[in-house]
């Protein structure tokens, strides 16, 4: 654990306009000083006027500093001051991944090479190659979503059961993103302090599902997100019929993804982007990260409060032993 540096701050700033009523007392103090002088000398004639006037004087200054020392550190006592230090301790990755795959034939376009799926595939082996030490699982999604492989440290079995996706592993029809999402939410073990995230696969097209109902979802579990959109926006036709025997066409539509991405407070990147992976990979190893950054807040109002107590014993103590055998 290290320091990454601190500060001093005050928590209650106000209390120091409390310092002012440093200047009355000790206004107060000095006519005190005055009045009992004189009339110590007037009373006090068969001790030695210079010795009184010596010893008065002395109790009286120190008497007064050391009180109006107490008002001033309880003063900032009261103001609260607070140092807050920021230390990095180092932590080994704990990250949970759900791969989300569409798994609808308008991943089959080849407007991305080879395709969609198999970009998108090769994409999240290669985050796992990049993150070997976190825990994976895998989800695809048509018109319903299937677990197909549960979180797990055995990164093998994962890529077994990625070499082996296609559209024909499901018969459902439709691209029905909540589905996919609830199934890649209620895959991950409950009780892990882990950091959880989907990394959903798809070009959003023919999209069906409540997209605000699955927001509250992964709001609730706290679960963050990262969308890659696969495809392009200009698109490209599909090599399947539809039943009329026509040609099928098929296109990134990125407006949905980018407004569900916005809106769990996660991620949109597009799987054409050249950069795409690199900042895939700027945005987990920052989450997933093997140092974390503490703030540690020590209350150091304690340090004035002693000196102000410190100082009130004195006052007391000044005001009740005898000076010289004079008071």
């Amino acid at each position: 654990m290290a320091p990454a540096g601190g500060r001093i701050v005050i928590f209650y700033p106000r209390n120091l306009w409390f310092l002012l009523l440093i200047i009355p007392v000790a206004y107060l103090f000095f006519t005190n000083f005055r009045s009992g002088k004189r009339d110590l000398f007037t009373t006090g004639g068969k001790w030695g006027k210079q010795q009184l006037h010596d010893v008065y004087l002395l109790r009286w200054f120190f008497s007064s500093l050391v009180f109006i020392l107490f008002m001033f550190f309880t003063v900032l006592a009261l103001a609260g001051f607070v140092s807050k230090s920021r230390k990095i301790t180092d932590l080994p990755p704990r990250g949970d991944i759900v791969l989300t795959f569409d798994i609808s034939r308008s991943m089959l376009s080849d407007d991305i090479s080879p395709s969609r799926l198999k970009k998108s595939l090769l994409f999240a082996k290669s985050i796992m190659g990049e993150l070997p030490a976190e825990r994976y699982g895998i989800v695809v999604f048509k018109g319903r979503g299937v677990r197909i492989a549960p979180v797990t440290e055995d990164s093998e079995a994962v890529l077994n059961r990625l070499a082996s996706l296609s559209p024909d592993i499901l018969t459902s029809k439709g691209t029905n993103i909540e589905e996919g999402v609830k199934a890649a939410a209620a895959s991950f073990p409950s009780g892990d302090d882990r950091r959880r995230f989907i990394i959903l696969f798809t070009d959003g097209g023919a999209l069906s599902g409540k997209l605000d109902e699955t927001v509250k979802i992964l709001k609730a579990q706290d679960i963050d997100t990262i969308v890659i959109g696969a495809g392009t926006v200009e698109g490209k036709e599909l090599p399947i019929r539809d039943k009329e025997g026509k040609a099928v066409y098929s296109k990134l539509d990125d407006t949905v993804l980018k407004y569900f991405a916005a809106e769990t407070g996660g991620h949109y990147f597009a799987l054409a982007d050249p950069g795409a992976f690199s900042s895939v990979m700027h945005v987990l190893t920052s989450e997933i990260s093997p140092s974390r950054v503490e703030v540690v807040r020590n209350d150091s109002y304690l340090l004035p409060l002693s000196f102000a107590l410190v100082f009130l014993f004195l006052y007391i103590f000044i005001r009740i032993i005898p000076w010289k055998s004079v008071f």
